[in-house]
């Protein structure tokens, strides 16, 4: 029962997909024999996938802050007090590092799911594995 899926192109688009992916998927476990192992590959893929996307749009917000810090110092007006550093950026630590790709292991995961004989359209929309 195998249907065309297509993972999203945008990063934004992809980051959302994988953590429902990942929340909806523990729903399902059972039923499509989907290991404690594999569900915690899933969370931890979906976990620093965020995390990374985060740290990327944060790094450059401090660029164009850093970018403002200098022509302030280099340029500002006569007279006027030059601010405070940027802030520093801090997301605490981040989270475990998945081991294999996101992307192969996550695809080879989704056939797996829609291989399965439990596997049924209910859940692959559910899952968003195949177009609704």
């Amino acid at each position: 029962m195998a249907t065309a899926f297509i993972i999203p192109r945008s990063d934004n688009k992809r980051n959302i997909w994988l953590s429902k992916f990942a929340y909806k998927l523990a729903q399902y476990a059972e039923a499509l024999e989907i290991d404690t192992q594999t569900l915690d590959y899933v969370n931890k893929a979906a976990k620093h996938f965020d995390y990374l996307l985060t740290l990327i749009r944060l790094t450059k917000e401090y660029q164009k802050e850093w970018t403002a810090y200098r022509n302030e110092v280099m340029f500002g007006k006569a007279g006027k007090i030059v601010s405070k550093l940027p802030s520093p950026i801090d997301l605490g630590p981040p989270p475990t590092t998945p081991d294999a790709p996101i992307q192969h292991r996550i695809t080879k995961l989704i056939q797996i799911i829609k291989n399965h004989p439990n596997y049924t359209e209910y859940i692959g929309r559910d899952l968003e594995i195949i177009p609704s």
